[in-house]
């Protein structure tokens, strides 16, 4: 895969989010364009593209946040899945599986809403793999280990305390810890 090549999309929220800040798309500040969920934040060289401008509000520190990055300490290879599904299911957030309810008739469920299904987070997306004696979530691991190069930097400097950083050919992110919660 060429930085070209690189989907900064599978980085951002869900079409239906509805928050306070505009992150269904990636966008470009100050020569750089990012693409963010609130758990895992990507940034790469845009130079000379213009600004994005989006109804709603953009992360405005993000630049400062990346700024303040400083690799160090040894890189390392992203962990196996330890037996886990390896292949990547579209953004792995939801799936749609018959409603237990009415067994997929739908009708007038309550529960399905008379659609016959509803949506499901695949258990293993919310597992955590331990990297570096924290845990982060599979479905973030997913996303970022096909990235060209992509090395995980446990040591790096960081602005998040809950946080790794990874590089990758033509760009860098952050990844936050998973919450217990």
């Amino acid at each position: 895969m060429t930085t070209e090549e690189i989907d900064l999309e599978m980085f951002c929220m869900t079409p239906d989010y509805d928050g306070r800040y505009a992150l269904k798309a990636p966008f470009v500040i100050a020569g750089y364009r990012y693409a963010t969920d609130g758990a895992v934040a990507v940034r790469m060289e845009a130079t000379g593209e213009p600004d994005t401008v989006v109804e709603g509000k953009l992360p405005a520190d993000i630049g400062e946040m990346f700024a303040k990055i400083k690799l160090g300490g040894e890189a390392i290879d992203i962990p196996p899945h330890n037996g886990l599904p390896t292949e990547f299911h579209d953004k792995w957030f939801r799936v749609a599986v018959d409603c237990s309810e009415c067994g997929g008739s739908g009708g007038n469920c309550s529960e399905c809403d008379g659609k016959g299904s509803i949506d499901e987070v695949p258990e293993a997306g919310y597992e955590g793999l331990a990297i570096a004696g924290r845990n982060y979530a599979h479905q973030y691991i997913w996303r970022i280990r096909d990235l060209p190069n992509v090395k995980l930097w446990p040591k790096a400097k960081c602005p998040r305390k809950d946080a790794i950083v990874f590089s990758f050919d033509g760009g860098l992110g952050l990844l936050m810890e998973l919450r217990e919660d």
